[in-house]
């Protein structure tokens, strides 16, 4: 089941700023991908966790428009289980339609379970209370994306495959092929697989990735305007496992004991120019003093 989702917007007033309605998410697992993508800008992250799955949507824009007429714009974060694949993956596969076909599916269902009055109050509604009024409501706009005329918009989801994807690859929102396969790494991951599955909008190549390539989960990444747009660019892991230190070179037999001696037979040779240092100094200090 769905166990937490959480919404940020803003509200009119020109000194409003983007805020959770209600609370923040404890976790923000998201921050991970900074340096990735913009939040600002669409982003849709999928991951597994320990205890079943992540979404994170942003920028989706809503029909509200801030005291300057600027576009405001939603941020969802939600994590369940995967009894509740279903709803989600209907929720990816709405938001990333909409992205390949500049559609509105997503963006209208948000502004009819949160219009202005009931975000202005909710914004002013601090505490598990105000956050668990919006995640009904969130909750029912992810349900009616299941239904009737939402439904042409997540059909492809029953479709999608990605035999011909490699485990870890790169490619373009506009390849159909790409999309696809990026919704069956989805609903892979929805329910119960390990994985990710992340549309980035400031990845224009393989080397933007390779840090996330630490990570042991496997990776299918959807970049905005690619170096390369065409098909899926395998993505190669390189060097040791994370978590897994290099074990210790073993060393060459003898090595300290040869180290040893050589130190031994340096201490031998000096001993004689010491002694004969030590003498002179003496001879000197006893000289010194008679004066």
């Amino acid at each position: 089941m769905v166990t937490r989702a959480a919404v940020q917007t803003r509200g009119r007033a020109r000194e409003a700023g983007y805020a959770f309605l209600g609370e923040a998410p404890e976790r923000p697992w998201w921050r991970a991908y900074h340096g990735h993508t913009s939040f600002e800008v669409p982003t849709l992250l999928v991951q597994s966790g320990e205890q079943g799955w992540d979404i994170y949507l942003s920028g989706v824009p809503s029909t509200r428009r801030d005291a300057v007429g600027s576009t405001i714009r939603f941020t969802l974060v939600l994590a369940g289980r995967p009894e509740d694949a279903d709803a989600a993956l209907a929720l990816v596969t709405a938001w990333l339609s909409d992205l390949g076909a500049n559609g509105a599916v997503l963006a209208a269902a948000l502004d009819e379970a949160f219009p202005e009055a009931q975000v202005e109050r909710l914004l002013g509604a601090l505490g598990p209370e105000g956050r668990e009024e919006a995640q009904r409501h969130l909750l029912d706009a992810v349900a009616s994306l299941t239904a009737a005329p939402a439904a042409a918009a997540v059909s492809e989801a029953s479709e999608a495959s990605d035999a011909d994807a490699p485990p870890d690859w790169l490619a373009d929102l506009t390849d159909p092929q790409a999309r696809s396969a990026f919704l069956a790494r989805a609903s892979d991951v929805l329910n119960g697989g390990s994985g990710r599955a992340l549309l980035l909008n400031l990845v224009g190549a393989p080397a933007d990735v390779t840090a996330l390539l630490e990570d042991p989960r496997p990776l299918a990444v959807l970049g905005v305007d690619l170096d390369e747009p065409t098909g899926f660019t395998e993505l190669t892991r390189i060097g040791v496992p994370p978590g897994k230190a290099s074990p210790p070179r073993p060393r060459p037999a003898g090595r300290g004991r040869a180290t040893g001696r050589r130190i031994s037979s340096l201490h031998a040779a000096l001993m004689p120019v010491a002694l004969v240092v030590a003498t002179v100094l003496a001879v000197l200090g006893i000289l010194l003093w008679q004066r």
